[in-house]
């Protein structure tokens, strides 16, 4: 059976973790630091020893570099003077004069160890007290990517808005430690036979977002939301019915996605174009919503541990040919991410409130504020290594442009990956 849509993906997987650093100075010329991250998937470890005394200078280094297919990448590195020394004086001056070469040595080879029951912690950090200095810090950590294809051979404009499947088939690259981890990015239709335009086979085009979570064993589930015209004009949006899920197979450096959406139809004869809509896109301005926190709660409702955001980023999209006022869309769909850190006792009753402000552009004079409320009702930590799991919330909000006097209201579904620290994806509307 031909298809009647596709479209190229790709989306970087990332995971929250602390990063781990110190280093120390000892005398004689020796000096040791050590980096790594907290999900076990990456950790380096420097230790040099030199002498400058006149008659004898050297300088020796070794590096060893853990990776997280379990190898060990060791450096070492030599310089020597590759004769002698001697001292020459006058009346005032004293210097020392070397006969030969700085020379220059290095050998590297491979080492193993074990990522699923050796702990970097323990393998870098012998003593932490014999350090001057350390620090730890929140970040994130790119441990790979999917590339694939999403398509189907069932039409998305003709017969029952609900429940068309869709399939995605691609490579997968994942060099990452063993914590869960979240992916997202854009979809966007694509005839590839003719190479011509941004459209389906059959006509209609899309345009939007697919997320979700890779947990430890491989396992994928995430959700996908679009903007659609189809080929009469008609205008809304594409949404996964329940989840787009599947597996990746590290084994063939492959994973596949199966799920089923849903075409709920917001604007009819909207006067634009299938073969215009990658034209007529519009982003609105990103919110940023960082610096804000949460809280756990007890079935008695009392407070029990904070949730903060350090990092977030979310795109929101919309469509509409602006030389003709009467074809941009009020309505839209945003997707984006989140990382941050919990503290305290945990538990399946949570919620966080975000909020960002916009600042006016430079011809108006109020802005436009943006809030998000995040209401949890499920928070797995996992019996795997590091204690991963995973969370589920509901989403809503809204936002007031103060120029326009509009107020829209947004709602969503995300699914997270759980740690000390944590990521999440979330898609939403707006109406």
């Amino acid at each position: 059976t031909p298809l009647t849509h596709a479209s190229d993906f790709q989306s970087v997987i990332t995971n929250a973790v602390r990063a781990f650093e110190g280093s120390t100075s000892q005398g004689g010329g020796g000096y040791a630091s050590y980096y790594y991250l907290s999900d076990n998937s990456y950790g380096e470890i420097f230790e040099e020893s030199s002498s400058y005394y006149p008659e004898c200078p050297y300088s020796d280094s070794l590096t060893r570099t853990y990776l997280p297919d379990g190898t060990v990448h060791v450096e070492e590195r030599t310089w020597w003077w590759d004769d002698y020394a001697y001292q020459t004086w006058d009346e005032d001056l004293q210097e020392w004069v070397y006969e030969g070469d700085w020379v220059e040595d290095w050998w590297d080879w491979e080492d193993q160890w074990n990522p699923e029951s050796e702990d970097l912690a323990d393998l870098l950090v012998d003593d932490y007290t014999n350090y001057d200095w350390q620090n730890d810090y929140f970040t994130t950590n790119e441990t790979g990517y999917l590339q694939g294809i999403l398509g189907g051979d069932a039409s998305l404009w003709s017969g029952t808005e609900s429940t068309i499947p869709v399939t995605v088939l691609g490579n997968y690259d994942h060099q990452g430690g063993f914590a869960d981890s979240i992916w997202i990015g854009a979809i966007t239709s694509h005839d590839f036979i003719t190479n011509a335009s941004d459209t389906t086979y059959d006509g209609g085009a899309y345009c939007g977002f697919m997320g979700g979570i890779r947990t430890a064993d491989d396992s994928l589930d995430g959700g996908l939301i679009a903007l659609y015209v189809d080929p009469s004009g008609n205008a809304g949006y594409l949404v996964d019915s329940d989840s787009i899920a599947g597996t990746a197979f590290p084994g063939i450096d492959m994973f596949t996605l199966e799920g089923e959406v849903n075409r709920v139809e917001m604007t009819a004869g909207t006067g634009l174009t299938a073969a215009g809509l990658s034209e007529t896109l519009l982003f609105d301005a990103p919110m940023n919503l960082t610096g804000t926190r949460g809280d756990f709660f007890d079935p008695y409702g009392t407070d029990t541990g904070d949730i903060s955001v350090i990092q977030s980023g979310i795109t929101s999209l919309r469509i509409g040919d602006v030389t003709n006022p009467e074809t941009v869309q009020d309505w839209g769909i945003w997707a984006g991410t989140a990382f941050g850190e919990y503290t305290g006792t945990s538990s399946s009753d949570w919620a966080f409130h975000l909020t960002d402000f916009v600042s006016p552009a430079p011809d108006s004079a109020q802005g436009r504020n943006n809030w998000v409320d995040i209401a949890g009702y499920e928070w797995q930590e996992g019996q795997v290594i590091m204690g991963k799991g995973t969370l589920a919330a509901d989403v809503s909000g809204a936002w007031v442009d103060w120029d326009a006097v509009n107020q829209k209201w947004i709602t969503a579904a995300e699914k997270k990956a759980a740690d000390p620290t944590w990521e999440q994806t979330a898609k939403t509307k707006s109406t």
